[in-house]
């Protein structure tokens, strides 16, 4: 396919909305099934719809943006075979004895899978939302909890734990799979107060894999977010797990979060308790839901807010949703 539309670009290097609805018409639309069909979503749609911004790729993205017309192509002629199929008046004698007929219809994955992937090519964003990796189970409880309670459609995308940085083997073959897929992924991690580790754990998985975009916490997740809202989770989740516990004052907490240990670590050291990080990372998700729904555009849309949403929890959350 490629070389044909290579050399189509090389003979046509600003082709008109003609030269390209002939050259699709001629080597990929079918005239056997539904050809009138296919002409409209070429003609009156596809390029119609389409043909200004192409003209303002640069070549190498003109070749995507054409190997994803001929993705649609296949993908809207297997949805009208399948309209048909799956509709037919005379269903129960043309599938008789095929019960898992409509099992067939996953045949629509692999063209669906090439439009996205081309079309990523072209555009980054110009599909569906890509998978965020989290370092760590907190980060995913913590978006998981606030998509719950909003269903903001800018939430609702697929969260990925990849369990710490030794998993490098396993991160790499998903990230590889999605790719593979047409779906970008995102990468979030935690620096932990070693950055040397990070930069080495981000390099060794660039050797494996191609990476979209990273997000890197200073510290981790816990340490990102606000000493007030620190306290009232830590309150919430003391008097729902550990009533008995003693309270601690917002200096303590203060200084907790700008400890060498992590946050995590230097609680459980205080209260002599082991906390349960994704019980409190689900306080925190919903300690978070009143602020979003209230904030959303100064949190989100604002390019670099002050205040009291000049916060690392904040920048993680637009990373996020920005996915």
């Amino acid at each position: 396919m490629t070389n044909l539309l290579e050399t189509f670009l090389e003979e046509n290097p600003k082709p008109s909305k003609k030269q390209l609805i002939d050259f699709f018409k001629y080597n990929y639309v079918y005239t056997e099934y539904y050809y009138d069909f296919s002409i409209k979503v070429l003609k009156k749609n596809a390029i119609t719809v389409t043909y200004d911004a192409f003209m303002k790729l640069e070549k190498e993205k003109q070749l995507h943006f054409l190997e994803s017309i001929v993705n649609l192509l296949d993908v809207s002629i297997s949805l009208k075979i399948w309209e048909y199929n799956l509709s037919r008046d005379d269903a129960s004698t043309w599938w008789k004895g095929v019960p898992n007929y409509y099992l067939y219809s996953a045949v629509l994955i692999k063209p669906l899978e090439d439009l996205r992937r081309n079309g990523l090519k072209f555009k980054d964003g110009s599909t569906s939302a890509g998978v965020l990796a989290l370092e760590g189970y907190s980060e995913k409880t913590f978006l998981s909890t606030i998509y719950k309670h909003t269903k903001y459609a800018n939430l609702n995308f697929e969260l990925y734990e990849y369990e710490g940085k030794t998993e490098i083997p396993n991160l790499a073959r998903y990230i590889n799979e999605k790719s593979r897929q047409g779906v970008r992924v995102n990468l979030t991690c935690d620096n932990d107060g070693n950055t040397q580790q990070t930069d080495s754990f981000i390099e060794k998985l660039e050797r494996k894999c191609s990476l979209n975009k990273i997000f890197r916490f200073d510290r981790d997740f816990e340490n990102s977010i606000p000493v007030g809202i620190t306290k009232e989770a830590v309150e919430i989740y003391l008097s729902e797990y550990a009533p008995e516990t003693p309270r601690l004052s917002l200096e303590e907490l203060k200084q907790m979060l700008e400890d060498k240990l992590s946050f995590i670590k230097a609680l459980n050291l205080k209260l002599r308790l082991t906390i349960d990080k994704v019980k409190l990372a689900k306080i925190y998700g919903r300690l978070f839901v009143p602020i979003i729904m209230q904030n959303w555009n100064s949190i989100i849309n604002t390019q670099s807010p002050e205040g009291e949403f000049n916060y690392e929890i904040y920048e993680f959350l637009r990373f996020a949703v920005k996915n």
